[in-house]
């Protein structure tokens, strides 16, 4: 439902629910485990071949079939391909490193399908994978268990690693997360350590097992993915919870190019700050990159001397942008179709407002109380607090239009 979607959505899991390099690692050491049992039941294979080399290249059987049913996207074929080369250089006993098995599995990628390079799945995956390789290498002495440590050391130091894994990921997809999509979570990481193991972990394990046992005993499978099931009510419930703290998800003006070229240079530079004395450098020419488009755009804002109006093509009804002499917005109406899977405000509105640079508005004016004027509405009192709201009175009857009162009345 679109209500369950935000949950993971406003708590930074929502890539939890994609498959990718996670489920392919498990798939693929669920894999290598039993493979590698069965294998070694016979004596004769164990004395004449390498059991184990012979078990990573039938790994790679199950590993294609998943990645074919699960529609060979984007981050699926990247954790496919990386896993392939993994275990094939183990089969063929050669050297093995990360940011090498990257750059091969964008190759591919982009040798079959060029315009991927574009796409939002591309960028992201190969973002999060390529901040990870080079993040938590860098953080080795501070993240490796002391020898002889006691167990309460070995869970810290394994919760720690698994929360550099995720912080790191959620910086390398940062600016692309808010030039595509305007928002991300600070709760993500954390979030992401406390629900990944019901679903990864638990429905994912347990769904595979049902998978598996469908062709021999349905009413087993049933039983297996019913257990399964009970990690994503569990998942359900803890995004439920996490959504509802304050601050969970933050909504941004959507960064220019420069600044996403800044952050990702910035963040080059801190990786390179001993190694390279250069680095110092360009931090300040990357960071300058990041700070000062904002301070170019407020300022042309209030020195605007004309008013600009936009209309948007919001489908049914109408909605309309002024903006105004000295950096002031008003927004007219905010149409659109009534539908639970789209929303006007949301998808065409507020994209287009930030887009702008606009992150408060001076007023809202709603000409009449028809739905096609004020369906994409709700979204925008609630991100963009306009100061004050225009309507012509009418509308008591309305009980939507009651409620999109009631929630200007809460935000003052």
């Amino acid at each position: 439902t679109p209500q369950l979607l935000e949950q993971f959505k406003a708590t930074g899991t929502i890539h939890l629910l994609a498959i990718s390099g996670l489920h392919m690692g498990l798939l693929a050491a669920l894999s290598f485990g039993a493979l590698g049992w069965l294998l070694k039941r016979s004596t004769r294979l164990l004395l004449y071949v390498p059991v184990w080399k012979i078990t990573a290249l039938l790994t790679i059987l199950p590993l294609t079939g998943y990645a074919l049913i699960a529609g060979f996207q984007t981050p699926v074929v990247r954790a496919w391909i990386m896993t392939c080369v993994f275990l094939l250089a183990l089969l063929f006993d050669r050297q093995w490193k990360v940011t090498t098995n990257i750059a091969i599995a964008a190759w591919l990628i982009l040798l079959w399908q060029p315009a991927q390079l574009y796409t939002v799945s591309f960028q992201l995956s190969f973002a999060a994978v390529t901040s990870i390789a080079l993040i938590l290498p860098r953080l080795g002495p501070l993240l490796s268990p002391r020898p002889g440590g006691s167990i309460p050391e070995r869970l810290k130091q394994r919760f720690l690693t698994a929360m550099a894994l995720s912080v790191a990921a959620t910086l390398g997809t940062l600016p692309l997360l808010l030039l595509y999509f305007n928002r991300f979570s600070p709760l993500g990481p954390l979030s992401t350590l406390v629900v990944e193991p019901f679903l990864c972990l638990w429905a994912l394990v347990w769904g595979l097992t049902g998978c598996l046992a469908l062709p021999f005993s349905p009413a087993f499978a049933s039983h297996l993915l019913h257990v399964g099931a009970w990690g994503i009510t569990a998942a359900e419930h803890l995004t439920a919870a996490l959504a509802a703290l304050p601050f969970s998800s933050v909504w941004l003006p959507t960064p220019s190019h420069l600044q996403v070229i800044g952050f990702f240079g910035l963040f080059a530079t801190v990786l390179l700050w001993r190694s390279h004395w250069t680095a110092r450098a360009w931090a300040g020419c990357c960071l300058l990159l990041v700070v000062v488009p904002p301070l170019g755009w407020t300022t042309e804002r209030h020195l605007a001397r004309h008013t600009v109006v936009t209309y948007l093509d919001v489908g049914q009804g109408n909605s309309a942008l002024l903006e105004l002499p000295g950096g002031k917005a008003v927004l007219i109406d905010g149409g659109g179709y009534g539908s639970e899977q789209f929303d006007p405000g949301e998808r065409i509105i507020a994209p287009f407002l930030w887009q702008k640079h606009i992150s408060r508005l001076a007023g809202l004016v709603i000409t009449h109380p028809h739905a096609d004027h004020y369906n994409g509405l709700p979204f925008i009192i609630d991100k963009f607090q306009p100061e004050v709201i225009w309507t012509n009175g009418w509308g008591d009857r309305d009980s939507d239009f009651h409620q999109l009162l009631e929630l200007a009345r809460e935000r003052h």
